[in-house]
């Protein structure tokens, strides 16, 4: 999470009154409960499981008493990091302060990563999916739900690289709590481009319309609209040395 585009004490302090099942349109609900659904049949006795965008480790607490050898969960808020803490269970868990492109973890070392509704916060596509294949072990599983776009043809960022040209400057009122957040404009073929070229077989891929997000009674939105939204559901399995190259 880009934790400097939110007000974290507020959020922080309003943590255990947010409705974390509460989404913004039909099709963040639907890729939500697929989500969820999966991580509940995931095998993951004995595995090294990574959350990155953690928060207050919600979906890590969904694999307590499941034999998981160890929980970490990654995310740049300290004060959300916290909260995870002092809710952990039994399982061996570790909450870190860190960028996911950067993340402090031995190469080889986790066998599942998941994540939710964070990857579209990279400017750097590439970059991270380098990342998370120098840290899963061949085999290892990646399960992500995030914002994908397809650029418009009308729009000017249609041929532009991902940069800050690209960002969704956006702002929720959620009533009492309000905050803005950036939105990176990252298209899906990016990520199957960025994730082909690392070793990753792609087993199963989603897109649901979030466009009607932008008209939520209960989460309101303001942005520049360049492109149309949808909700990626995505699994891959890392095959096994990373093929690409760093730099």
């Amino acid at each position: 999470m880009a934790a400097s585009d939110y007000n974290e004490a507020t959020l922080s302090t309003n943590y255990d009154s947010l409705n974390l099942d509460q989404t913004s349109c039909k099709g963040d609900a639907s890729s939500k409960k697929l989500h969820d659904s999966t991580l509940a049949q995931l095998d993951v006795a004995g595995k090294v499981i990574l959350e990155i965008g953690s928060a207050g480790g919600e979906a890590l607490r969904s694999f307590e008493g499941r034999g998981a050898a160890e929980l970490i969960g990654v995310d740049q808020n300290e004060l959300f990091l916290d909260i995870a803490r002092a809710s952990a269970g039994p399982t061996p868990s570790r909450f870190i302060a860190a960028d996911m492109h950067v993340l402090p973890l031995d190469t080889n070392s986790v066998d599942i990563i998941v994540s939710k509704y964070t990857f579209h916060y990279t400017e750097d596509v590439q970059g991270l999916v380098r990342e998370l294949c120098r840290v899963l072990r061949p085999g290892g599983q990646l399960l992500a739900v995030f914002n994908a776009v397809e650029m418009k043809s009308s729009s000017p960022y249609l041929e532009a690289p991902v940069s800050l040209n690209r960002w969704y400057p956006v702002f929720l009122d959620c009533g009492e709590r309000q905050f803005t957040a950036k939105n990176c404009a990252s298209t899906s073929q990016e990520w199957r481009d960025a994730l082909a070229a690392c070793g990753f077989a792609i087993t199963f891929s989603q897109q649901l319309d979030g466009n009607d997000k932008w008209d939520n009674e209960v989460v309101q939105y303001q942005h520049h609209r360049p492109a149309d939204l949808f909700t990626q559901t995505l699994h891959a399995r890392f095959m096994g040395t990373c093929q690409c190259k760093r730099g």
